[in-house]
């Protein structure tokens, strides 16, 4: 039964999760003494911000999918947009496979940026609460120039798996370090689709104190979105 909080409706589905066997847990074993499972769907003005969930304490949320029709509408963690480029994760977030992570306390919300016209825009999101210490991670933003840029350092004892590279311009490259590690072309978003970084589908291995870069040897602006999870015994 849906219920409706402020004009939003949230659906809770009843649903057990499970592990799914492979290097890499595709959804975790939950366990909080109720159903994780939360989803949440409506209208937004433009203009307009909807809160729609704060984390409790103890707990992280885990967003899995988040679908609407063009890319007026936005995420949002706290006062940050969660993706710096709405059409960067289009294929990632719509097909459910999607981790992430907002962290105790924080607070998920959508927008309306207007950029697709004066009416209301529609959304679906659905995710699953957990456990504080989920092994989730992404980083989104904006570079120019060829000189590489930090993404991220793996400064934790354990391994760090990239998962997802999402890339706006082909001429964007991806380096270990100072090793460059995927080359402009290899990487194309609008041509390769399919590729298995657009769907969650990498394994690319993070050692402890290895850091990723990115930069555009051309000179063109990177924007991108870089998501993975640690590996832990």
């Amino acid at each position: 039964m849906g219920v409706v909080r402020n004009g939003w409706l949230c659906v809770c589905l009843l649903w057990s999760s499970a592990v799914v066997a492979g290097p890499i847990l595709s959804h975790p074993d939950v366990s909080l003494g109720s159903n994780p499972i939360q989803n949440f769907s409506g209208g937004i003005s433009v203009g307009e911000t909807a809160t729609l969930l704060e984390v409790p304490a103890g707990q992280e949320f885990v967003l899995t999918s988040f679908l609407q029709y063009g890319e007026a509408l936005y995420l949002k963690k706290n006062d940050e947009t969660a993706v710096w480029w709405w059409a960067l994760g289009r294929a990632y977030f719509s097909t459910g496979m999607s981790r992430m992570r907002f962290e105790a306390g924080s607070v998920l919300s959508v927008g309306n940026d207007g950029r697709e016209g004066p009416d209301q825009k529609n959304f679906y999101i659905e995710g699953y609460l957990t456990a504080s210490g989920s092994p989730y991670r992404h980083w989104t933003g904006n570079i120019s120039g060829s000189t590489p840029v930090e993404v991220f350092t793996n400064a934790e004892a354990d391994p760090f798996v990239v998962r997802t590279i999402l890339l706006g311009d082909w001429n964007c490259a991806v380096y270990h370090n100072d090793d460059m590690v995927l080359q402009p072309l290899m990487i194309d978003n609008n041509e390769r689709s399919n590729d298995g970084f657009t769907h969650r589908r990498g394994n690319m291995l993070i050692p402890p104190g290895m850091t990723v870069k990115i930069a555009a040897p051309t000179g063109a602006g990177c924007e991108y979105y870089v998501e993975g999870e640690y590996v832990r015994p």
